[in-house]
This record gives structure tokens, C-alpha cells and sequence, in this order.
């Protein structure tokens, strides 16, 4: 058996994350949103934290000694990425762990940022392969077109669901309840992760 995870809203509690990263700006309120939509709204590049401080040094509204002092807590955050990760999520890992099931970790943003939130999660030891994309999670998961056992997605974003059954017809997919759960209609059963790992043992 083959479990994709996605990790954002789906293992990783992105939103409380994202709320924690605005505190390492100096913006005053509401301004990291503003900003954060300036550089890396719909159709633009993919979030890094890091890029997001070298455009504000660029622009002048921050001087090089408070970008330094940015990225020290964006750092430190990261420090403490396994606070962000979902209660529950890695017991669920574990369970799963068990037995000759096949555990990926499927991911798509910027790949470097990502790649450091990966870094400093201990749940990443679970995972016999970790994906990161910036490209499509559908075009990620050709690696295993000739995986002849039960193939199974969850994921958290309806619209990449829609788009991952149609692309995929033979993977089973659960959409895991979040934000994005109902970003367009769609005929899914809503899960928690407690209730997905039902399915899967």
C-alpha cells in the first residue's frame, strides 16, 4: 500500500505558522498581509520568507540590520516547527509506519522554504520519500504510475483533489477538512485524519 500525505493544513497547522512568521516582521499590523500579498499573491511565486525580506531591503522599508534581525526569529521559528504540527498527526504516522504500507510526504511550494520546514520536523522520519514541487503534485506522482498495489492521496485542497482524480482515476483520494476544503464544489467526503486512518488500517 502506497500513502501520500500532503503536509500544509494536512499534517502541519500552516495558518497558526503563517500567524507566527508575520511575528518576525516589523510590520504593524495588517501589514504583513499586505506585503506578503504584494510579492507572492495568485500568479506570482511561490512564498519564501527570505525572498520576502530581501524585496522589503530592496524597496528600502527595511535597512539590511533589521533584515538580519528577521531572519534570527524566522530561524528560531523554525526551531519550533514541530509545535505547528497537527495533534494526533504523528501517532497517526506511526500506526501507519506499521506493517509493508509505503509512506510519501508530498509538498508543493518553494522548494527551498519547504524544504527547511521538512528540516526541522521529526515527523519527517516517517516518510520512506519526501516530494517537494513547485511544479504539480500530479506530475510528482508519475513516479508511481506502475505501482501496482492500492494507492492512496490525502490531501487537504479540494480544487487538487478534483484535479488529482480526474488526472489519476486509479488513486483513492481523501480530502482531509481544512481551509481549502471547499475552495470549489466538489462530491467528496470531508475527513478528519483520525477518521482517514480508519480507512487505511
Amino acid at each position: 500500500m502506497l500513502i501520500v500525505f500532503d503536509l500544509d493544513h494536512t499534517l502541519f497547522d500552516a495558518l497558526k505558522f503563517k500567524d507566527a512568521l508575520a511575528e518576525c516582521f516589523t510590520f504593524k499590523e495588517g501589514g504583513f498581509i499586505k506585503s506578503y500579498r504584494k510579492y507572492f499573491g495568485k500568479f506570482k511565486e511561490n512564498f519564501n520568507p527570505y525572498k520576502h525580506v530581501s524585496y522589503l531591503i530592496s524597496e528600502g522599508k527595511i535597512d539590511s540590520g533589521n533584515g538580519q534581525k528577521i531572519k534570527i526569529q524566522i530561524i528560531n521559528l523554525l526551531k519550533r516547527a514541530d509545535n505547528f504540527v497537527f495533534s494526533g498527526a504523528e501517532s497517526i504516522l506511526e500506526n501507519l509506519k506499521e506493517g509493508d504500507r509505503e509512506l510519501v510526504l508530498l509538498t508543493f511550494g518553494d522548494i527551498v522554504w519547504q524544504k527547511m520546514k521538512i528540516k526541522n520536523l521529526a515527523i519527517k522520519n516517517y516518510f520512506n520519500r519526501i516530494i517537494i514541487t513547485d511544479k504539480s503534485k500530479i506530475t510528482a506522482l508519475d513516479a508511481y504510475k506502475n505501482y501496482s498495489g492500492r494507492k492512496i492521496m490525502i490531501n487537504d485542497n479540494a480544487q487538487e483533489n478534483k484535479a488529482l482524480k480526474k488526472e489519476l482515476p486509479d488513486w483513492e483520494i481523501y480530502l482531509v477538512d481544512g481551509p481549502y476544503a471547499d475552495v470549489v464544489e466538489h462530491g467528496f467526503k470531508k475527513y478528519t485524519l483520525k477518521q482517514v486512518l480508519k480507512h487505511l488500517i
